[in-house]
């Protein structure tokens, strides 16, 4: 055995690898059969680096209870401790009240995946308590240090002692742009230990954080005012089985002093944009819940008490009234607004807007001569039947009835629509038209919603896949009486009424609603938002 380069032990060695320095060679010598010949056996060669060299890292380990075997494996336990930098957290208990409070709050800290490994075979919680009322200022803030580095924690306040209620929390760290922080909702937040020096490519820099001795602090804001809960739900009805959800809805809370006070919006995530995103849980149901939300105007007098209500917004974030449509297919409707009583509640205010799968639909007509000019005065209405027996009406009981105005156009909105599998049929009729020209002789048959496929012409566009729409648009094209020819008709199809007009129809998605032309004097109430 060369035991030149070998060590005395191998407890406290530093480093990732296990070296004690030995090497095992062949010896000359005699034993009690002989002379040891070894033969081709000199040395016990090192561990070799992947570039074939020698890594001097070697134990020699022999079994003393069958040093001869080669069979039978040797079990070798290493311990490695490493060394891992640590952070703080500073929790803090503020209010923006003139109130001072004095009460005891317990907080509950969640680790996990410690020191970024997963070493832990569950969550590590902890709970911790800030004193404001003992006169004792050590206790007006908790410090927990030694987080190991790349740890995830959670922090939720548990209770109180004096009434109040958890208003917001402010959150500063050293890894803001990855933090989850503060979340409204929860009423958790949520971060990682980052400590400088410790991700890979950083250098020692100076602590971002708003405390220049913690890698995180947490300011949890409370309230003494009376607060309320809301629990908005939203509803849908009368949905058919082809009919698609959205993945989610914005909602905006509203309040007001009593009337005639105005509506104003509650940023009530802080993040600025006020409203709130509504999907459906793992059972399928669409609710939200509004927690501390202030019951008065004037607090601490308590006098005016704030009403509430919750509305849905479009696309555009504007606000849809009760009876306007989300995406042209579902009708709002929502429950009666929030009078808060004043009084204590033991449950949370209910609150529901209601989505009716009921999608209306747009039938723009352009009415023209064999030139391109505008004709005014033709009078035209959407019937239920073809043969004209009974005018169709909107779901207030408005006839669709209406004449073209100076632009040549009239739009009838808000009609009664079917679904994909069964489009709901109409028959746009020409009652009237302008002096000198030949009425339209047959109906033309509207079905709302409308399918396209792939490859038509779609708004004097041809469309690159299937899809629907309950925006159309009619060109309908006459020619004076006297000059229409014997056979024939010039012009483009198809043809609905043959030697008096020619009619071109185009699915004009969504897009029929923003044209301002003369509306049908019993449709001109315009509901839904753009």
């Amino acid at each position: 055995m060369n035991t030149a380069n070998k060590v005395s032990s191998l407890e406290n060695v530093s480093g990732t690898t296990l070296r004690d320095g030995r090497q095992e060679e062949y010896q000359s010598g005699e034993n009690s059969n002989g002379e040891i010949s070894n033969v081709g056996y000199r040395q016990t060669g090192w561990a070799k680096n992947q570039d074939k060299t020698d890594n001097e890292n070697t134990i020699v380990f022999r079994s003393y209870a069958n040093p001869d075997n080669t069979t039978v494996p040797t079990k070798l336990k290493a311990v490695f401790t490493n060394e891992v930098k640590t952070g703080s957290i500073v929790i803090q208990k503020k209010t923006d009240d003139s109130e001072e409070l004095k009460g005891t709050y317990t907080f509950t800290v969640t680790f996990t995946n410690i020191a970024g490994l997963g070493l832990e075979k569950a969550p590590i919680t902890k709970d911790y308590t800030i004193n404001l009322g003992d006169g004792d200022t050590s206790n007006d803030e908790i410090r927990i240090d030694g987080i190991p580095a790349g740890t995830v924690y959670q922090i939720t306040e548990k209770g109180t002692d004096d009434g109040s209620v958890l208003e917001k929390a402010d959150f500063f760290s050293n890894n803001m742009e990855s933090d989850k922080g503060y979340s409204n909702e929860t009423k958790t937040v949520e971060g990682k230990m980052v400590v400088f020096g410790t991700e890979k490519g950083q250098s020692e820099a100076p602590k971002i954080c708003k405390d220049e001795d913690a890698e995180a602090v947490a300011q949890f804001y409370n309230t003494l005012k009376k607060t309320i809960d809301i629990t908005v739900e939203k509803k849908w009805e009368q949905m058919p089985d082809d009919a698609q959800y959205p993945e989610s809805i914005k909602v905006q809370l509203q309040r007001r002093e009593p009337d005639p006070g105005e509506w104003q919006s509650v940023d009530y995530e802080g993040k600025g944009n006020n409203y709130v995103t509504i999907s459906p849980d793992y059972e399928g149901n669409w609710k939200y819940d509004f927690k501390g939300l202030e019951q008065f105007a004037d607090s601490p007098t308590n006098s005016k008490p704030y009403q509430y209500r919750i509305v849905e917004l479009d696309d555009e974030n504007k606000v849809i009234e009760s009876g306007d449509y989300l995406n042209d297919l579902f009708k709002v409707t929502y429950s009666n607004d929030i009078s808060v009583s004043g009084e204590d509640q033991d449950t949370p205010y209910a609150y529901k807007i209601t989505n009716t799968y009921n999608p209306e639909g747009t039938v723009k007509i352009i009415k023209e001569n064999g030139e391109g000019d505008s004709l005014e005065g033709a009078e035209f209405a959407l019937y239920i039947d073809k043969d004209g027996n009974e005018i169709a009406t909107d779901s207030e009981g408005n006839a669709f009835r209406g004449t073209t105005g100076t632009n040549g156009e009239l739009i009838f909105d808000n009609i009664p629509a079917g679904t994909k599998e069964n489009p709901k049929p109409y028959y746009l009729k020409e009652l009237k038209t302008a002096a000198g020209y030949v009425l339209l002789k047959e109906p033309i048959e509207v079905k709302l919603p409308y399918e396209y496929h792939k490859g038509d012409i779609v708004n004097g566009k041809e469309v690159t896949e299937d899809g629907m729409t309950w925006s159309l648009t009619y060109t309908i094209v006459n020619d004076k009486a006297f000059d229409l020819p014997a056979s024939g008709l010039r012009g483009i199809g198809p043809i609905a009424a043959a030697g008096i007009a020619i009619v071109v129809i185009a699915g004009a998605v969504f897009a029929a609603r923003n044209i301002k032309g003369q509306r049908a004097a019993s449709n001109r109430r315009k509901r839904r938002p753009h």
